[in-house]
């Protein structure tokens, strides 16, 4: 079952695939196995990211670019088990980024997943002006209809605001929103060599900040 292997996300080619590397096999050896390479069809590329599982062993993901029809901006994804052992994993693509005027663009980070089955992610440009936002993707109604994707929060032209959201977003017990950008913050001295560690009270609109020197790509 997927929810028993150890899943890593490589970026091999251009495109990207996913790999597997079964943990029951680690002592004679980890045995790879690529579950899904992707392709120009209608379909997400450039995957650096890691994955979300949810409870049926669905994984979940994003692509910085690609998407569905002419839209280049991302996309979020679905890969489905295969029915018996060795079987074909099944691509879905949820939501193609860009479709809207003031929606992301170049989504970076591992999702994650709030207790009501909703996706959350961070997208690096886009928004009302262009410089990243914070989204919700919720499940359809219904089994097979479409996934709806709000922006909680677009980012606006200020430094103590930050910029350009990157990485893994976090809930606190109370459901507010922890995570980074790769620039900005409170002061005048930030600089690309300094990095400001931001929380952002989606559900409450409180704003906090501790100066912290940290890899934005590793958030909380």
């Amino acid at each position: 079952m997927c929810t028993k292997r150890s899943v890593l996300a490589g970026r091999i080619t251009l495109l990207g695939c996913f790999l597997t590397f079964s943990s029951a096999l680690f002592a004679a050896g980890p045995v790879e196995q690529m579950i899904y390479n992707f392709n120009l069809n209608n379909d997400g590329r450039q995957t650096s990211n890691g994955l979300v599982a949810d409870s049926a062993g669905n994984l979940y993901g994003v692509t910085a670019r690609g998407g569905m029809g002419a839209n280049t901006n991302g996309a979020i994804f679905e890969l489905s088990p295969p029915a018996t052992a060795g079987g074909t994993w099944t691509e879905t693509v949820l939501y193609t980024f860009g479709t809207a005027f003031g929606d992301g663009a170049y989504p970076d980070g591992t999702l994650i997943f709030d207790k009501l089955g909703n996706l959350y992610g961070t997208t690096t440009q886009g928004g009302s002006i262009g410089l990243g936002t914070v989204f919700e993707l919720s499940p359809p109604a219904t089994p097979g209809g479409s996934w709806t994707e709000t922006v909680l929060y677009s980012y606006p032209d200020t430094y103590k605001n930050g910029w350009n959201p990157s990485g893994k977003l976090a809930f606190d017990p109370a459901g507010n929103l922890y995570g980074t950008t790769l620039y900005g913050g409170i002061g005048t001295h930030c600089t690309q060599k300094r990095w400001r560690w931001l929380r952002h009270g989606i559900q409450n609109g409180a704003t906090g900040n501790r100066r912290r020197s940290l890899d934005p790509y590793h958030s909380a």
